[in-house]
């Protein structure tokens, strides 16, 4: 995340540097909240680091319908091209930390065959 703020958002890069460059606790009454990795929930730079991360990977795909938010992604357009990116998405997600969900996609077609097949079809996830 800090590697692409250096290269994506060079503006800000200080800002993150100082951010998330060393561990910090959290505080919650007596309680003290280890660090996780990443950024959390409720963390105002949260989707724009988000959305930073992913975007070397939304710059490769060939759908011609290609929109992203934080962790959630639509891709439209011909069926070979949107296979391919699918893949890619899983591929590539597994070396940024994150994990497709399967059961979460959404195929949206009128064309049956194209959904017989994927049905038959066993993602690698």
């Amino acid at each position: 995340m800090i590697q692409t703020a250096t290269t994506e958002l060079a503006e800000l890069f200080r800002f993150v540097h100082n951010c998330y460059a060393e561990d910090s606790n959290l505080y919650f009454g007596h309680h003290i909240i280890l660090p996780a990795e990443g950024v959390q929930q409720g963390d105002p730079l949260s989707p724009l680091l988000c959305c930073l991360c992913t975007l070397p990977l939304v710059r490769k795909m060939k759908s011609e319908l290609n929109v992203w938010y934080t962790n959630y992604e639509t891709i439209g357009g011909e069926v070979i091209k949107l296979q391919d990116d699918f893949m890619l998405i899983i591929r590539e997600s597994r070396q940024l930390g994150l994990c497709v969900n399967v059961r979460k996609c959404e195929l949206i077609t009128s064309d049956a065959e194209v959904v017989r097949t994927q049905k038959v079809s066993s993602f690698d996830t």
